[in-house]
């Protein structure tokens, strides 16, 4: 007979050893692509943010400054800053591999959590966008940690889970507004609260006082925040640019706007999604209503809030934002899988988990054989492939660049207005020294060669240059071309 050490030991053993399985798996996947996938635009604006000594710069351009602070911290390591920012997106990703596991077992099976796990390694949008540098798969797995504290401290109000919650809360606010629904929705995780219970009074004051807590510690985030001038008009900024428009700018061609986002949101759902995962997950909606009502219907609230969100308030719907909807979708899918389980016989249900997945692991297969022929939604074809965003031929055009230079500074011509950023990170990492310059910039003159990236056109008065490197991008995309100045 087993003594209760032994006991211990085997369960801790059979928890510990999955664990580790699906860690190793998802660093592996994950790690790969971050070395792998080509480092584009939008990658090389976050973390050149962490060049300036104002490390609240990057609100002048309606971007909250957590991730480039990470990045900061990374570079301090001595880790490359464009590493660094995908790290970020690794780190957080796991948070809410993790958490969304908890959420499933806790409130819905073990067989949901096991379920949630695999369809969180594999479904593409996951799978791609935890290893990219950008601040969406960041806040995603925030927002999932702090659903999963709202609904423990709304079940035991502990200060504990307070103040973790209230990091959470801290991180959403120097991340991204997308994140702003795990503190608009927080009132809605006391469908949980023990109102039954003899000691309900004792409990809601306490619950009060913590969610208090948790809300003092959001503010006191937004403290280094409120330094910035800028920070105040940060909303304004974002729309300037483009990248978002107002309630009422919607409401007044609400029509228009949805028929303008509704191609991208399909494209996001159905090629990073997936078909079959969707239909698990409405499935998942319609038996778990019947069986687990509050949770299904709180996951199936914040995931519909967050598509609405984005068909309406996103000027453009990038596939990145679905990195944030995504983790309610699987586990919405999850509870599908829970509540087939108790229908279908338990080979047949696996062979049909296996066979959803199949569209999944197509995706996943071919962006890690090799990320420039994967198939991927228009938006993010051109963002991360094709177009001037793209980071295909950056790291050829730095090892050009670098054989150019000798070990000198180079002087070189590029237009701000498509400059590859990600290359300028990468040259200031890695060398050449390089000095880029446009007009009215008087270094001009100096300039000895000329980076277009999408039809540069410099002044006459500047030279002629002679075309000496090209990368064409795939599928006719926008070419990458140094040239040099003629003497």
């Amino acid at each position: 007979m087993r003594t209760a050490r032994q006991r211990r030991a085997i369960v801790g053993f059979s928890v510990a050893a999955p664990t580790l399985v699906v860690a190793g798996i998802y660093l592996e996947t994950r790690l790969w692509l971050v070395a792998k996938f080509p480092y584009f635009i939008d990658e090389g604006l976050l973390a050149a943010y962490a060049y300036d000594r104002n490390k609240l710069y990057s609100l002048d351009q309606g971007v909250r400054p957590g991730l480039t602070w990470f990045t900061t911290a990374g570079m301090w390591l001595h880790i490359p800053p464009l590493v660094a920012i995908r790290l970020a997106a690794v780190l957080f990703g796991l948070v809410g591999l993790v958490a969304g596991a908890m959420l499933a077992a806790r409130f819905v099976g073990r067989m949901a959590a096991a379920a949630f796990v695999v369809l969180a390694l594999l479904t593409p949008c996951l799978f791609l966008y935890d290893a990219l540098g950008l601040r969406e798969p960041v806040v995603s797995g925030l927002v999932v940690a702090a659903f999963l504290l709202e609904l423990e401290l709304a079940r035991r109000p502990s200060l504990r889970t307070a103040a973790l919650l209230g990091l959470c809360f801290a991180g959403i606010l120097w991340v991204h507004d997308l994140g702003k629904i795990a503190l608009y929705f927080a009132p809605l995780s006391l469908v949980y609260f023990p109102f039954r219970s003899p000691e309900r009074t004792r409990l809601a004051v306490r619950w009060v006082g913590c969610a208090a807590v948790s809300l003092l510690l959001a503010f006191l985030a937004t403290v280094p925040l409120r330094f910035e001038s800028s920070y105040a008009q940060l909303g304004e900024t974002e729309q300037k640019i483009g990248a978002t428009r107002t309630v009422s700018a919607f409401l007044a061609h609400a029509l228009r706007a949805v028929d303008a986002s509704w191609p991208g949101v399909r494209d996001a759902l159905t090629g990073y999604v997936t078909y079959p995962v969707l239909a698990l997950a409405l499935v998942g909606l319609l038996l778990g209503l019947r069986r687990h009502p509050r949770f299904t219907a709180l996951v199936g609230i914040w995931g519909l809030a967050l598509i609405a969100a984005i068909l309406s308030l996103a000027a453009t719907p990038f596939p990145r934002y679905f990195a944030v909807v995504t983790p309610f979708l699987l586990l919405l899918a999850a509870i599908g899988v829970e509540e087939l389980a108790a229908w279908v016989p338990r080979p047949l249900l696996v062979v049909a988990v296996v066979a959803a997945l199949v569209p999944a692991l197509v995706f996943d297969v071919a962006v890690t054989r090799d990320p420039v022929s994967a198939s991927y939604p228009p938006i993010d074809k051109a963002q991360y492939i094709t177009g001037y965003a793209a980071g295909t031929g950056v790291r050829q055009a730095v090892d050009e660049l670098r054989s150019i230079a000798h070990g000198r500074q180079l002087v070189v011509l590029s237009d701000p207005g498509k400059a590859p950023l990600a290359l300028d990170v990468l040259a200031r990492s890695e060398g050449p020294r390089v000095e880029w310059v446009w007009p009215p910039n008087p270094d001009v003159t100096r300039a000895t060669l000329l980076l277009d990236n999408g039809g540069a056109s410099p002044p006459p008065s500047l030279g002629s240059f002679l075309e000496i490197w090209r990368y064409q991008r795939p599928d006719g995309g926008q070419a990458l071309v140094i040239s040099e100045k003629r003497s």
